[in-house]
């Protein structure tokens, strides 16, 4: 925290994990003291969600390579006013389920629907696109020991300046 008081700093780099504070933690200070720094997170430990993108930078996408990709956003009320959501994104589709203080399910068709302007989550034409993108969903969940329960425990034991 000296070196922001002492220098001019664009970016912040940081370890999930470090002795004295964890790297979200010193994350959440930043932002709030310096909102223009960019701040970036990441983290040589194992245990950590992910895989390696060594392989892609030599040119060479390994054959199990993942076709979507899972996401988790807890943050709001908060810069973007974005409610509490979870997701599923593939090249083509991204299935959304809003929860918390509400309870709503959004599916979009990004090569015909690009700026996500219409819902076909109700849609009986992409029913079984919403199946096969919510089982895959629950089983990213799952293998990032991710779930609702997890989510709602979470946030209803945060403070509410958080």
């Amino acid at each position: 925290m000296e070196i922001l008081k002492q220098q001019e700093v664009h970016v912040l780099v940081t370890d999930m994990r470090m002795p004295e504070m964890g790297g979200l933690e010193l994350l959440k200070i930043v932002k709030e003291k310096h909102p223009d720094i960019i701040r970036m997170v990441l983290s040589g430990y194992t245990d950590m969600q992910g895989e390696s993108i060594k392989p892609i930078l030599l040119g060479k996408t390994p054959g199990n390579w993942r076709t979507s990709m899972y996401y988790h956003y807890y943050e709001y009320p908060g810069y973007h006013s974005v409610k509490r959501h979870y997701g599923i994104r593939t090249q083509r589709y991204k299935l959304i389920h809003f929860y918390y203080d509400i309870d709503c399910w959004e599916l979009y068709d990004l090569k015909k629907d690009p700026h996500e302007l219409n819902n076909f989550y109700s849609d009986p034409a992409y029913a079984k696109v919403a199946k096969k993108l919510t089982k895959e969903l629950r089983q990213l969940q799952a293998q990032y020991k991710d779930s609702d329960e997890l989510a709602h425990g979470m946030l209803s034991s945060q403070t509410p300046e958080n």
